[in-house]
């Protein structure tokens, strides 16, 4: 086919405008000259500078470019597929895009690990860790073998750093962001940034990750080094950001006291800091002071200026820890009346629900599963309600929420993309339980012979202690009002 020809095509023609626009805004990779060759000699020296050598090499090779060609069109064919939530053919496009750039340029082209880098993101978005793991290590290989630029290796190994940690991966994630710590100081070096905000990137995230692994003092360490920075920068702000951090680790290691004061000194430089006072409340209400936690607590509710739901959760897991729960109860009724975030929202209903069974309200605690339900469908919600149902000696309808919860815990995808999945022996022993209650023996002793051979099949793994908590078959349900008012005063200003 000849040159006009081709660049007739109105395919080829929408190729061409994709592929200068990829590589004018991702720095290379593009197949210039597929449809065009030898009309753009002139303009693939002009825009030079912006292509890799390999590229540009490329472009005026005909078996090169076919091939670039058809990994830019499968690029796109991805991209459409994963809008449209389509896994397996995006992932397949994606295959494709990496096999045909790797024809042209070899793993290590600037294309070939830009499409990785694609590709990485969308097995994570899927929840694919492994995979999602095994393509970032690529792309951050790609980039160092071709001495790519140190805020591309430093934006890569935050991802990697992610993916680590969805998988429980603690310790490779701290040696991840450690590597990511010298790199983003070597960024800020290079950028001469006065603000050195990739270093403080790096090191808020490496003091989590310290804070996962319950290692408080590396975490102090770390929150020590971001402060130092923050002074010398001379920002109020900042400096009290920083110091809420290090009062955290020093509350991890059992200093209360020392937190204490260290959240004190935070609210003098900013009074107005909401998530000091929950914090410090938090702190207040581990020694027992329930009195200065409530008065912390009724400061973040009026300093709170978005919809004042995450700090009525967090006063409410406060007088729950005091023991007072129809207070806590009315928070969280003001709560979900005032949240519009709606996984927040069903965290809210969940935390509700367990306070009305411990009070025995039990059709009230029904009435907020049902809810949940109603937002979204849950083995764990299933069976929470279940063991309701149970409570209230209605076996015969728990049964219904048990087998309901087992249809999602033997399927693959539920086992596939959840990141702590309920073992289906739980749940067939508690609808054995039920079958008992509903004088069922034969049925329950079917139950109980699946829950053996659901536990002889399930082969040994080391897990987390969420995990762990996760597998009790006692409660299922974590959702309860402590830990869900913890993790709504846990997000970063």
């Amino acid at each position: 086919m000849g040159i006009g020809k081709r660049f007739k095509s109105p395919k080829v023609r929408i190729l061409t405008a994709l592929g200068l626009f990829f590589a004018l805004t991702t720095g290379g990779a593009i197949w210039v000259g597929y449809a065009v060759k030898d009309q753009v000699k002139e303009t693939a020296e002009e825009i030079a500078p912006a292509f890799s050598p390999d590229v540009i090499s490329a472009a005026f090779d005909d078996r090169k470019c076919e091939h670039l060609g058809k990994a830019e069109w499968q690029t796109f064919i991805a991209q459409r597929y994963a809008v449209e939530k389509n896994y397996q053919k995006a992932h397949d496009a994606y295959v494709k895009a990496r096999d045909e750039s790797t024809e042209a340029l070899g793993k290590d082209g600037v294309m070939t690990y830009t499409i990785t880098g694609f590709q990485a993101h969308f097995e994570y978005q899927f929840r694919k860790y492994p995979l999602a793991e095994e393509l970032f290590r690529q792309e951050l290989s790609s980039l160092k073998k071709t001495k790519g630029s140190q805020k591309e290796i430093f934006y890569i190994q935050e991802w990697l750093a992610n993916v680590l940690m969805d998988q429980g991966k603690i310790k490779q994630q701290i040696n991840v962001l450690k590597d990511a710590l010298s790199t983003a100081r070597l960024v800020d070096q290079k950028e001469q940034s006065k603000s050195q905000e990739q270093t403080l990137d790096a090191l808020d995230r490496l003091g989590s990750a310290y804070e996962s692994a319950r290692q408080y003092d590396k975490q102090e360490e770390i929150c020590q080094q971001a402060l130092t920075i923050a002074r010398q920068l001379q920002d109020s702000k900042l400096v009290a950001q920083r110091l809420r951090d290090l009062g955290g680790a020093k509350c991890g290691r059992g200093d209360h006291a020392a937190a204490i004061k260290i959240y004190t000194e935070a609210l003098s430089i900013d009074p107005n800091y909401l998530y000091a006072y929950t914090d410090r409340g938090w702190v207040y209400s581990y020694m027992h002071d329930y009195k200065h936690a409530i008065e912390d607590m009724n400061a973040a509710v009026k300093l709170d200026s978005q919809d004042k739901a995450s700090s009525l959760c967090s006063r409410a897991g406060i007088y729950e820890q005091s023991g007072d729960y129809q207070k806590a109860i009315d928070d969280y009724t003001s709560a979900i009346a005032k949240s519009s975030r709606g996984s927040f929202t069903t965290s809210l209903y969940g935390c509700r629900a367990s306070l009305f069974e411990k009070v025995g309200r039990l059709k009230d605690a029904i009435g907020d599963y049902t809810e949940i339900l109603h937002h979204k469908e849950h083995p764990r919600t299933y069976i929470d309600r279940g063991d309701v149902y149970m409570q209230m000696h209605e076996p015969g309808v728990a049964i219904e929420d048990y087998s309901r919860a087992l249809q999602f815990t033997e399927s693959e995808k539920y086992q596939a993309t959840e990141r702590n999945p309920i073992a289906s022996q739980i749940v067939y022993e508690k609808r054995a339980k039920a079958y008992v209650a509903l004088g069922k023996p034969k049925l329950a002793e079917a139950d109980h012979m699946r829950a053996q051979l659901e536990t002889l099949s399930e082969q040994p793994k080391a897990t987390s202690a969420a995990e762990s908590k996760e597998s009790n078959p006692e409660k299922v349900h974590d959702q309860s009002a402590v830990a869900t008012a913890k993790d709504a005063s846990s997000e970063h200003p």
